[in-house]
Parts: structure tokens; sequence; C-alpha cells
């Protein structure tokens, strides 16, 4: 079998949106001989929106239970009525569900990527809570490699789709908003004129 690896770095980050040649990182089927040449999460970027609405969410009881706040709402004797335990029940209640929303979300940004070999390219989704579809195809089976950036923020913060064409039936795959796509590009096109060399042999 050709040796049709590309990469000379190494990630070592476990939490990188683009893992090049990761350490440790294995497939649960994987050959002989193949080895994990690209780990391609969406852009960090993606994360900030939930992460500013945990912050926001966690802060609910603070400020609802202030004397301003229960001053705005026009209830500021409610606290008078509603038992102490009854607030510290709401209060651990909303804090689990602020808790829930973040894990969920920690967790499919995570675990939803795009795994390329030196002979399949591996696309993962997962969605709440544990189910996940797998759909790949092999590289001598990739026909194009395209990526798009479009809109200020993605040419800022360098993310983009990108867009992988198979052969015959076999399902396209794509994954966007990823991190650096020409980089990604580059990478795969690279693969595909290994893994063709090789069969030339």
């Amino acid at each position: 079998m050709p040796d049709n690896t590309t990469s000379q770095e190494h990630t070592t980050n476990p939490l990188a949106a683009l893992a090049l040649a990761p350490v440790k990182t294995f497939m649960e089927v994987q050959d002989k001989g193949e080895n994990v040449e690209l780990l391609i999460r969406k852009h960090p970027a993606v994360n900030v929106p939930w992460m500013i609405g945990t912050v926001l969410l966690a802060a609910v009881p603070t400020l609802l239970f202030s004397p301003f706040g229960l001053e705005y709402l026009g209830v500021s004797g409610i606290i008078e009525v509603v038992s102490e335990k009854t607030v510290n029940m709401f209060i651990l209640l909303w804090y689990l569900f602020v808790f829930y929303y973040g894990l969920q979300n920690a967790i499919l940004w995570f675990f939803n990527v795009l795994i390329v070999t030196n002979e399949r390219v591996v696309d993962l989704d997962v969605t709440w809570p544990f189910h996940r579809a797998v759909s790949e195809t092999r590289i001598s089976q990739v026909q194009d490699v395209s990526f798009k950036q479009g809109g200020f923020l993605a040419s800022i913060l360098n993310y983009g789709g990108i867009y992988i064409q198979t052969a015959g039936i076999e399902q396209n795959i794509e994954i966007r908003k990823a991190p650096n796509p020409a980089l990604i590009h580059d990478k795969i096109t690279d693969l595909v004129a290994a893994n063709e060399r090789g069969n030339d042999v």
C-alpha cells in the first residue's frame, strides 16, 4: 500500500478546530496503514453565541431575585409569599437547565467532525442525545474538492465551507464554517493526488 500521507506537522491540542495529523487520534474502524491526516470541527467562533447565552441565562436568578429585579417586574412582594425552599428549588432547576444547555452545545461542537485519512473521508454528525450519523467515501472516489467563503466575518476570521464531490451514487460530503478552508482544500487535494499516483504505480 502506498504511503499517501502528506502532513508534516502534528497537532497535540485535543480541542483544536483544525488538527493536522493529530496525535493519538484513532477511529473505531481503522485499516492497517491508515493514518488520520485531518480532524476538522467548525470554527470556534460558532461557539460564541451559545456561550454568551449561557452566561446570560446563568445570571437570570441573580438579577430576578434582586430587589431591583423584583421591583422592575412589579412583583417585589412575591418574595414574602413564596417560601425560601421554593425559590431555592427554582434556582437549582434553572441552573440544571443552563448546565444542560451549555453541555449540549459543547458536545455538539466537539463531536461533529470531519475526519480525513490517507484512505477515507469520514463525516460524523452527532445530534443530542446520543444519536449520530456517519457518512464516508474513499479518497479514490473523490472527484472534486472546493471551498467557499462568504461574508465579512468569514473573511476576517478565515472560515468557510468545504465541499467534497464523490463519484457514482456515494453521498457528497460537506462541512460548513470550517477554519482555514483553503488549507483544508489543499491538504485533501494533495491526498487525492497522492492516491492517484499510488494507484498508477
